[in-house]
């Protein structure tokens, strides 16, 4: 060949080379763009038919729960609850993968993952919201029966209301699931189209790729035949491709069958109509309720099943849906293949098909075994009602609002003499007198008006007389919350109000009793001042004339006259005492106290420096084992408490080391009952035996006199602390075995702390 043509052949050869390089990246890039999008829409259509199988798995928990809640209240056995609490529980099913379709999800669970598979769905969210706040709501019902069905006694006040889920509720979480349904539908069936529209696209892409990939080849076979490896190179990767499409067929009919398994596996009958209502689509559960296999249904309408009433009424619903579009939910009755009827929660809803078509779908919840257990938890309650009623004791008795009795017991029936049969149906004014009657009439109103339950008195005549009833009435309310009878509960109080008026006379006498009481003592005390004061000038007398003696005749008396007069002048010095401990004592009844917050701590530190000599001497320690809380009191006052405690403590102890501990408890258990917010003060000392646990406290009582203390102690430290502690409306007392110790306890009133 001529270099010519060599040259051209080159050229040509190049410029063949660059163009269907060119054309191949072109159409390479076109693919994997189409692939790209082909890819996206499967997995969008993959993503629609998992967000409906979970609004399925959704749905079918609540409808569990709600049967699971239902089966125990009627039955009261705990296994009857499974239902109810698999559904709102958050367990993993054994042997099952870890995912999202297969974890054993509780119902918020499979909210929270709806929530999250239709993030991008502003629609889906608010519906989702707003379903997990009925969801709530329909779980708190639940949750409140169950809890009053375990209850024994909350379970015999139990209405209807508390058995069940509110219908209302329910009918907002069907509507609430159907229009997430309707929405994913919706989608499912635009990324269907937009599914078949990038396959069909990818497939003509391909198919242009094949065609200009066999033109430049063979225009590069004529041209070029050393470019070859090329042309397979591409051949190889147009392979490549077309299997990767086909395997993306496979992939969206294996999700077809993927949905239908799902569907077959729901446990309520699903159907799909077209526009003249033939039946197109069905579950498993369709199938069998029917009776029949699905190549006998398919095809044909409900007129060659049911009975023409009822396919009428089926008819009539599925043309609202057809010409309303809007979701329909209705209770109707179906007769199966057996030719058992059966009663059916039936949801339909309106559909567009790729092609414009409508097409109808409904879902079938047969209730006719809960409408069954209504039937008999109503006879039952009923039953359990009248036995509660007629074991209670006490008159009891239903009306209605025009005053009637539906209802009376026989404590109700014996107080008036009559059957049942000759009450019911009647008013309070065909058994009792007018003003009895009006009586009771004007309470039955203030029920009914203010919807709220009172209590009051009621005087019925009796063959003794006339008897005083303390009644009870409160309103009952039917489904829709509306009042429609008042309930009555009467007790007989006659004999208790006997007693309170015979009380009352007791209290009036008690209060004259306690009111002379008040006067002696206050006389008893202002003779104590008085003659205190009053004798102190006749002993100064005593006194001083004893000392002029001693001063003026000592030389001469002898040693025996002396002694007497010494002796005179130390009893007169110990009868000053005396007298003024009486005086101090009568005080403390007449003063008043100022009373200011306090840390005893503190005040025991006080103390303790202030006695720290006198506790050197003795070896003795004072302890607070733990804090106190700050007291209102008067502070003077309950210094001299504490001191003469601890003094006493020391005073009286026989050991080496003694101890003293000062504190404070929240409670102590006495003979008395409970104390409550008591300070102490506990020794190891010679302790106090039990027969005189209450002498020690009367004044000018010693129980141990030691050498020298006739003349410093006048015995009336612990009538003092008695008398401190009462003004501050407290008490004091002690637990003490002699040998063991002493630990005297005291309060101070119960506004105290």
């Amino acid at each position: 060949m001529p270099p010519a043509s060599n040259f051209f052949i080159r050229h040509i050869t190049a410029i063949g080379i660059v163009a269907v390089s060119i054309l191949v990246i072109m159409m390479a890039t076109l693919f994997t763009r189409q692939a790209a999008l082909l890819s996206h829409s499967k997995n969008m259509v993959v993503h629609s038919y998992e967000v409906t199988t979970h609004i399925q798995m959704l749905f079918n928990k609540i409808k569990d729960a709600e049967i699971g809640q239902r089966s125990y209240i009627l039955t009261g056995n705990p296994d009857d609850l499974e239902p109810y609490n698999d559904a709102i529980s958050d367990e993993e099913i054994p042997n099952f993968p870890s995912t999202s379709l297969a974890q054993h999800n509780s119902i918020h669970e499979e909210i929270a993952i709806l929530k999250q598979l239709t993030a991008d769905n502003a629609m889906s969210q608010r519906n989702l919201n707003e379903l997990d706040g009925l969801v709530d709501r329909l779980l708190k019902q639940l949750d409140h029966s169950i809890r009053l069905r375990k209850t024994p006694a909350a379970r015999l006040t139990m209405h209807d209301s508390d058995f069940g889920s509110d219908k209302d509720l329910m009918n907002n979480i069907r509507r609430v699931v159907g229009a997430l349904q309707s929405e994913e539908n919706r989608l499912l069936l635009v990324r269907i189209q937009d599914d078949e529209i990038s396959t069909k696209n990818n497939n003509q892409v391909a198919f242009t790729g094949i065609v200009l990939f066999y033109i430049g080849m063979l225009i590069s076979v004529r041209l070029a035949t050393q470019h070859w490896k090329l042309a397979r190179q591409m051949e190889s990767n147009i392979y490549r491709q077309s299997q990767e499409i086909a395997a993306a067929h496979k992939q969206l009919n294996e999700s077809h069958v993927f949905l239908k398994n799902i569907i077959n596996n729901v446990a309520d009958p699903i159907f799909v109509k077209d526009r003249q209502h033939r039946w197109i689509e069905g579950n498993t559960a369709l199938w069998s309720l029917m009776g029949k296999p699905e190549t006998e249904l398919l095809g044909k309408s409900d007129y060659d099943f049911f009975p023409k009433d009822q396919a009428d009424v089926f008819w009539e619903k599925d043309e609202e849906v057809f010409t309303s579009g809007k979701v329909n939910l209705n209770i109707e009755n179906f007769t199966d293949a057996r030719g058992v009827t059966h009663i059916i929660s039936t949801k339909k809803a309106c559909f567009k098909g790729p092609g414009g078509e409508l097409t109808l779908v409904g879902v079938i919840h047969d209730i006719t075994d809960i409408r069954t257990m209504e039937a008999k938890l109503q006879e039952s309650d009923e039953a359990r009602l009248k036995s509660i009623m007629n074991h209670s004791g006490r008159p009891v008795y239903i009306k209605d609002l025009q005053g009637k009795y539906l209802q009376v017991n026989k404590s109700l029936l014996a107080l008036v003499g009559l059957e049942e049969k000759d009450m019911v149906g009647k008013t309070d004014y065909d058994f009792f007198p007018k003003e009895c009657a009006d009586t009771f009439r004007m309470h039955d109103r203030r029920v009914i008006e203010s919807g709220m339950g009172i209590e009051c008195e009621e005087i019925a005549p009796h063959p003794d007389g006339p008897h005083t009833y303390i009644s009870v009435k409160f309103p009952l309310y039917d489904a829709s919350g509306k009042i429609y009878a008042i309930c009555g509960i009467s007790t007989d109080i006659t004999d208790r109000k006997l007693a309170e008026a015979r009380l009352l006379d007791y209290t009036k006498q008690l209060q004259g009793s306690n009111r002379e009481l008040a006067r002696s003592n206050q006389e008893l005390d202002d003779f104590a001042y008085i003659a205190s004061h009053d004798l102190k000038e006749p002993l100064r007398g005593l006194f001083n004339h004893a000392a002029f003696l001693l001063e003026d005749y000592k030389d001469r008396l002898d040693n025996d006259g002396v002694g007497r007069l010494n002796r005179l002048a130390q009893l007169c010095q110990r009868m000053e005492h005396l007298i003024n401990d009486l005086l101090y004592f009568s005080r403390l009844g007449r003063s008043n106290l100022a009373v200011q917050e306090i840390d005893p701590a503190v005040v025991v530190l006080e103390i303790t420096q202030m006695m720290e000599a006198f506790i050197k001497e003795n070896n003795a320690h004072i302890i607070i084992p733990h804090p106190m809380p700050h007291v209102i009191c008067d502070r003077p006052r309950i210094t001299e408490v504490f001191r003469n405690l601890i003094t006493n403590a020391i005073k009286y102890n026989d050991k080496p080391e003694k101890i003293v501990e000062v504190g404070f408890l929240e409670s102590i258990e006495t003979s008395g009952g409970t104390q409550h917010n008591v300070f102490y003060v506990k020794d190891n000392g010679i302790g106090i035996d039990a027969e005189f646990h209450e002498e020690i406290f009367r004044i000018f009582r010693k129980l141990h006199i030691q050498e020298g203390e006739e003349e410093s102690g006048t015995g009336v430290g612990l009538t003092f602390v008695k008398k401190i502690i009462e003004r501050h409306n407290g008490h004091i007392w002690l637990a003490s075995e002699e040998g063991k110790g002493s630990t005297f306890y005291f309060t101070l009133g119960k506004t105290a702390l």
